[in-house]
C-alpha cells in the first residue's frame, strides 16, 4: 500500500514511515524545513527495505495551496494512495493567562487545521478508489494539560474532525481512526520564567527510551481487513526521548 505521513522526518512519524518500510509499503513523508534530516529518514528507510519506495516533500501543512500543490505531485509519483497518517505538529507552551494570539493561531492551524487540509485533499482519490485508511495523530493531552491549551484544543478537535468523518465515509469503503500517544519530552518545558512551575513540569524519559521501540497502531489501522474497525481512538501510552521543536 501507499503511505503519506505528514511529519515524518523525525519522531512518531519517522518511526511510522520506518515501519511502513519495513512492512513492505510505500511512504512518501512530509517535513518542514530539516532536509537533511530528510534524507537521513529516507537512507534508513533504503537500508531498511531496499524494495519498498521512499520519498520525501517539503510542505507547510498551514497553506491550503501548498497542500494541494504537494498532494498532486505525491499522486504523479505513487499514482494511488492507500494510508494518509496526519501526524504533523507543534506545541507552543504558555499559561492561558500569558498565551499571545499568534502561538494560539500556529498551533491551532498546523495540528487542527492542517489535519483538515490534509484529509480533505486525499478523500476525492480515495472514493474513487473505495478504499482507504486515515489515521489522525491525536495525544492523550486531549482532555487537558496545564500551560497546553492551545496544544489541547487543537488535539480534541481532531476527534471530532475523525468522528464525523468517519461517520461520512464509512459507506465508502473508507475508515477514520484517532491514535492518542504519551510523549515525555527529554528536558521540562519552559513558560519564560525564571524558573519552571510545578503546574508545568515533565517527568524526563529514561535515557534508554527510544521512539524506534513504539509498536505502531498506525500501521496496524491500515490493515485491508479492518474496514469495520472505524471512528475509534486508540490510546497507547509510550516514554520517548523527544526534542519538541516548532515544527515536526
Amino acid at each position: 500500500m501507499n503511505f503519506f505521513v505528514t511529519g515524518g522526518s523525525r519522531g512518531i512519524g519517522e518511526s511510522i514511515v520506518l515501519e511502513a518500510i519495513r512492512q513492505g509499503h510505500d511512504v512518501g513523508f512530509t517535513y518542514l524545513n530539516n532536509e537533511t534530516r530528510a534524507m537521513q529518514v529516507i537512507d534508513s528507510a533504503r537500508l531498511l527495505n531496499p524494495g519498498s519506495r521512499c520519498r520525501a516533500y517539503q510542505l507547510d501543512v498551514r497553506s491550503s495551496a501548498a497542500v494541494e500543490e504537494v498532494g498532486d505531485r505525491f499522486m504523479n509519483d505513487f499514482r494511488s494512495i492507500e494510508v494518509v497518517v496526519a501526524n504533523a505538529g507543534i506545541n507552543k507552551n504558555n499559561l492561558l493567562v500569558s498565551m499571545s494570539d499568534e502561538d494560539w493561531d500556529d498551533v491551532l492551524r498546523t495540528n487542527l487545521t492542517g489535519t483538515f487540509y490534509i484529509c480533505r485533499q486525499f478523500l476525492p482519490a480515495m472514493l474513487a478508489n473505495r478504499f482507504g485508511r486515515f489515521v489522525l495523530m491525536s495525544s492523550l493531552g486531549y482532555s487537558g494539560v496545564s500551560g497546553q491549551a492551545n496544544y489541547c484544543a487543537s488535539k480534541a478537535g481532531l476527534h471530532g474532525l475523525c468522528s464525523s468523518m468517519a461517520k461520512e465515509i464509512a459507506c465508502q469503503r473508507l475508515t477514520g481512526n484517532s491514535g492518542s500517544s504519551s510523549v515525555r519530552p527529554a528536558a521540562p518545558v519552559s513558560c519564560g520564567r525564571s524558573r519552571t512551575p510545578s503546574c508545568f513540569s515533565h517527568r524526563r524519559a529514561h535515557p534508554s527510551s527510544t521512539v524506534r521501540r513504539f509498536r505502531l497502531p498506525e500501521v496496524w489501522i491500515g490493515r485491508h481487513d479492518l474496514t469495520s474497525f472505524s471512528g475509534v481512538t486508540i490510546r497507547c501510552r509510550a516514554c520517548f526521548r523527544a526534542e519538541f521543536q516548532n515544527h515536526l
